[in-house]
């Protein structure tokens, strides 16, 4: 697969992520660090955000593999722009 195009998903992945992460916090009602930090993971986005979190983290090493560092930041930063 060609490296800009992983790029492109990772980004979409982790911007996904972030906002599963965000909708399962807002929804168990967790307003501060220590009201329900054992039981805000266990909500389905939360969970969604961690594991799309992951797959991002899996394929951003299968890049540093294929390109230089810098490019892949550069290239990823261009990403949201197209």
């Amino acid at each position: 697969m060609n490296a800009t195009i992983m790029i492109c998903i990772v980004v979409a992945l982790v911007a996904f992520s972030q906002a599963f992460l965000k909708k399962g916090v807002l929804l168990s009602g967790c307003t501060n660090i220590n009201s329900n930090l054992i039981k805000t993971p266990v909500t389905l986005y939360v969970s969604l955000g961690l594991i799309l979190f992951a797959v991002a983290i899996l394929l951003w090493l299968a890049i540093c593999s294929r390109v230089e560092l810098t490019s892949a930041y550069l290239c990823s930063a261009w990403v949201p722009f197209l």
